[in-house]
């Protein structure tokens, strides 16, 4: 399931435990970020794709929101690296 989140944030909920979700996010990565060139008439301009993923186990006990705080603290710590 993929839900905006807010702003620019969004929130994936995958089944599978957390090394499969870290490779599907590194697969993702790899595909959708990076370099991009747009031409426009006779123009071609670089631009740069990132993003900050934070990623979350549930541990079968909090509270969704409580999950949601642990991987936005993950996505926070991915941008300051």
């Amino acid at each position: 399931m993929v839900a905006r989140w807010g702003g620019d944030e969004f929130v994936i909920v995958m089944a599978g435990g957390l090394s499969h979700a870290q490779a599907r996010i590194e697969r993702m990565r790899k595909w959708s970020l990076g370099d991009y060139q747009i031409r426009h008439k006779e123009r071609t301009v670089t631009v740069f794709v990132n993003a900050a993923i934070g990623i979350a186990e549930w541990d079968g006990r909090e509270k969704g929101l409580d999950l949601l705080a642990r991987a936005d603290r993950e996505v926070y710590r991915a941008k300051r690296g």
